[in-house]
């Protein structure tokens, strides 16, 4: 069931980001060409840049925004009397916002990064890339090994947990404001900002202890290794280590974060629903 829902939730949203994704490549198509000749006229060419930055900037408020609007509008108003009926269990419509969600967050973050290549694009640049691939293929076979393939693996990881764990938290505090009878939204926003000031202490508090374990080895250790003479490499090859032992107990305390957040919105939903 959790698969008609994703379905559903596609369908529903394709339709607001389908044609912004298409004015975008648009836009950086025309600002390739205008870069590229010079006949055009400075003011065409300063129009669509800030006409493709605009959007940009509009893409991601956009995303934000329907993915609040479906939790509340779809789970918390008059659509919730629908969706709770359908024979699928709480957590499966709380994970399918949040994987579409994530979904559309990724597929703006690729169309952005793919636009901006488009903008770059030039016959030169195009020269230069197997010779740009023969130096990035020389650089990993000599500085690259497992431990640093091991530390982008892991920052990558670190920043999808950390964006669901932000999509959670805004659902989290979305079902906490419903808990009252009145100014909901106003007590949601409340509840965020609560939210927020509480995974701070917290994350203070539990990186105030991980860095007593780890007291020393990290700055100091790092800085030693290139202050007593080992080298540029070996410098970087400490700070590799010291970064595995950043990125992980980030990645620890950032899970916690989210399984509690999914955990509260899935119980608040399941035991103390309040639609309107």
């Amino acid at each position: 069931m959790l698969k008609k829902l994703l379905k559903y939730e596609i369908r529903a949203t394709a339709r607001l980001f389908l044609p912004v994704f298409g004015a975008i490549l648009l836009l950086a198509i025309l600002n390739n060409i205008f870069f590229n000749f010079n006949d055009i006229p400075d003011f065409a060419a300063v129009l669509t840049m800030m006409l493709y930055v605009i959007l940009i900037i509009a893409l991601f408020v956009l995303v934000y925004v329907v993915m609040i609007q479906r939790f509340y509008k779809n789970l918390l108003r008059d659509e919730g009397y629908l969706m709770f009926t359908l024979p699928v269990r709480t957590w499966q419509l709380i994970a399918s916002k949040l994987i579409v969600s994530i979904m559309w967050l990724a597929i703006c973050t690729f169309v952005t990064v793919l636009s901006v290549f488009i903008m770059a694009f030039s016959l030169d640049l195009l020269r230069e890339i197997p010779e740009f691939l023969r130096q990035l293929s020389d650089f990993l076979a000599h500085y690259v090994g497992i431990s640093e393939v091991t530390l982008f693996f892991e920052f990558v990881f670190l920043m999808l947990i950390g964006t669901i764990g932000s999509v959670l938290m805004i659902y989290a505090a979305i079902s906490i404001g419903h808990l009252v009878g009145k100014h909901r939204v106003l007590t949601a926003f409340g509840a965020y900002i609560g939210l927020s000031i509480v995974e701070q202490i917290i994350t203070n508090l539990y990186f105030s202890l991980v860095g007593r374990i780890y007291d020393h080895t990290i700055p100091y250790g790092s800085y030693g290794a290139y202050q007593f003479g080992y080298g540029a490499y070996d410098f970087a090859r400490e700070f590799v280590g010291a970064m595995h032992m950043i990125v992980i107990p980030t990645l620890i305390i950032t899970v916690i974060f989210s399984v509690v957040y999914f955990i509260l919105t899935n119980y608040i939903l399941s035991h103390r629903l309040n639609l309107e």
